[in-house]
């Protein structure tokens, strides 16, 4: 194998377009290099028909002999011309290079051309798109080919949706996205008109800081409670103490100087206390007093006295009462016991 040592100043004749692993170039460097801390070396080369440089793929790192050798392949030798390379010493936090070494690729009478190595980019494309000879459409040459072979199948067609739908997973037409966009849009201008509206409506009215200006110095809750002090309770009145009005008192003074005309001549009485009774004249009189209070009844009892009934518990002064023929009489009942009588012919 031939040896050359590689300087920055001079070309390097690296062999003849076609050559394989005949030539091995030596790359010196020294202790600066490593004093930047650990880290790989890389050989970049560019050949004449290159727009990027690529990594050398046969490189030996002798750090005892501080030599970077790399072995000549034909993908170097491949193109004939002018090509460029250079040495790259990357670490963790650093790259360090230096100059560019220019070599030279002799012309042949004939030569096996390699192909120049993919790009990054192309190997990333083919490892995504993957493979197109595994294709199992008719079309293997191209990829937009194989697609439209597979929609034209029968079944294959793509359902395009022409509303939203939340449960729908199709794709939607893009008008359909447009109008709902344009439709935000109008709910949020219209949104904004109203507040708008309403915050001319508010301008110059009384904030918080005005009511509590106006509410300085007026009754509180504690200026209510002392003032309702010592007032009626919801306890109901007694002689004695302040109170509500009951339901009982209520009814009394509703019908204080009432006068209730009761007509029949064999009429049933519940009497309300404070009301007055006038009956015709009866056969028969059946009365039910107040409990509480006095009720007034009025009666006749004609040429056949009139049948009066009323509580054991109503006395009279006599101790019992019984009308007589052809006389008028008015009971006074109080609280459903004590009665008195008046009778007029």
């Amino acid at each position: 194998m031939i040896e050359i040592n590689a300087s920055p100043g001079r070309i390097i004749n690296i062999g003849y377009e076609g050559e394989d692993n005949v030539t091995l170039i030596k790359f010196r460097y020294d202790e600066a290099w490593l004093s930047h801390g650990a880290g790989e070396f890389k050989i970049r080369v560019k050949r004449p028909c290159d727009a990027e440089a690529y990594n050398a793929t046969q490189i030996v790192d002798d750090r005892e002999e501080m030599t970077l050798a790399m072995i000549v392949t034909d993908i170097e030798l491949s193109v004939k011309g002018y090509g460029e390379m250079q040495i790259a010493y990357i670490g963790a936090d650093f790259v360090k290079k230096s100059p560019v070494y220019r070599y030279n690729v002799s012309r042949a009478i004939d030569s096996e051309i390699v192909n120049p190595p993919q790009s990054s980019i192309i190997n990333e494309l083919v490892q995504s798109v993957g493979d197109l000879t595994e294709l199992t459409t008719t079309n293997k040459d191209s990829l937009v080919e194989a697609i439209n072979e597979v929609n034209a199948k029968e079944g294959s067609s793509v359902t395009v949706d022409d509303e939203l739908s939340s449960v729908s997973e199709n794709p939607v037409q893009n008008k359909v996205i447009k109008d709902r966009f344009d439709g935000l849009d109008q709910t949020v201008a219209g949104i904004g008109g109203r507040l708008a509206t309403a915050e001319t409506a508010l301008e110059g009215k009384a904030n918080t800081s005005d009511v509590n200006t106006a509410l300085a110095g007026k009754a509180n809750t504690a200026d209510m409670n002392t003032a309702l002090a010592g007032k009626a309770s919801t306890d109901v009145a007694t002689q004695s103490a302040n109170g509500l009005m009951s339901a009982q008192d209520k009814a009394k003074l509703d019908n204080v100087g009432s006068v209730v005309t009761v007509s029949g001549t064999t009429p049933t009485i519940t009497a309300l206390s404070g009301v007055r009774y006038v009956c015709g004249e009866v056969a028969t009189l059946d009365i039910t007093p107040c409990a509480s209070g006095i009720c007034d009844i009025v009666f006749t009892s004609g040429s056949t006295a009139t049948v009066l009934t009323l509580p054991n518990t109503v006395k009279f002064p006599d101790g019992t009462f019984t009308p007589e023929a052809n006389t008028t009489y008015e009971i006074n009942i109080m609280d459903g016991v004590y009665g008195a009588v008046m009778a007029w012919t």
